[in-house]
């Protein structure tokens, strides 16, 4: 699934917000709860390549520094 993919389909099952870890499946935050968006395990370019598409140069910076970031990414029409 890509990032587009995953927004789509966490905004179809009203998720307030979607986590995104390494070795992990993604995770949705629905009505204060946490459900997995499948089984599949982020790999490491995956993630990667879900957090570049959406970070700016300065966040780019800070994941590269610290070693994780903390964002917030809003939609109000998004279509793959």
């Amino acid at each position: 699934m890509d990032f587009i993919e995953l927004i789509n389909d966490g905004v179809g099952k009203k998720a307030s917000d979607i986590h995104i870890t390494v070795g992990m499946p993604a995770v949705y935050r629905i009505n204060g709860g946490l459900v997995k968006a499948g089984d599949s395990v982020l790999t490491p370019e995956e993630t990667e390549k879900m957090a570049m598409s959406v970070l700016n140069d300065r966040q780019k910076e800070v994941l590269k520094e610290k070693g994780e970031i903390d964002i917030s990414f809003s939609i109000h029409n998004l279509s793959p």
